[in-house]
Formats: C-alpha cells, structure tokens, sequence
C-alpha cells in the first residue's frame, strides 16, 4: 500500500504525550514531533484515548466526526486521508 507518510506514536507516560520519532512523509524523515495526549483536537489523541481506529477518505468532509476544529499538521504537509490505529497490549494502548 502506497502512503505519502507513515509514523509511530508511542505514549510517554511520565509527560502524557504521544511521541512521533522517525515520522516518513514522502521518503524523508521528518523532526521528531509531539501531541499532548489530552488534546480532543488531534486524532492521533482520540485515537489513543478512546482505543479506537479513525479512517478518513477525505478530511475536509470528515473530520468534524472527531475533532471540532480543522488543524495544520503539526509537521509536514496536509493529507487527504488518513488512517489512525491504536497499537494495543494487554487491551491497553501503547
């Protein structure tokens, strides 16, 4: 499957963030960046809280089904879809 980027998020206990290091967007590894795990206006977040997968065929039609507001990414350019998965152990998200 083609995708112009491609992260990880792992959950930072002691900082409450969900950090993206090594984040691949059009065959460049992108600075590592950061969400606050806490922020309902980021899917990565709802994503991790709520242990549920978010797929989205076209943002700007879509996504007020998560967030409120429609945000720039953090780094990186904006994409049309986008899949979110919580990566889950022992029911717990990672």
């Amino acid at each position: 499957m083609k995708a112009d980027s491609f992260g990880i998020g792992i959950f930072n206990t002691k900082k409450q963030t969900i950090d993206f290091n090594g984040f691949r967007e059009n065959q460049t590894v992108l600075d590592p960046l950061t969400i606050d795990v806490n922020d309902q206006n980021r899917l990565g977040a709802i994503c991790f809280k709520q242990k549920t997968d978010i797929i989205i065929n076209d943002f700007i039609t879509e996504h007020s089904k998560y967030i409120k507001l429609e945000r720039k990414p953090i780094r990186g350019n904006d994409n049309m879809s986008v899949i979110y998965l919580p990566l889950m152990s022992k029911k717990e998200s990672l």
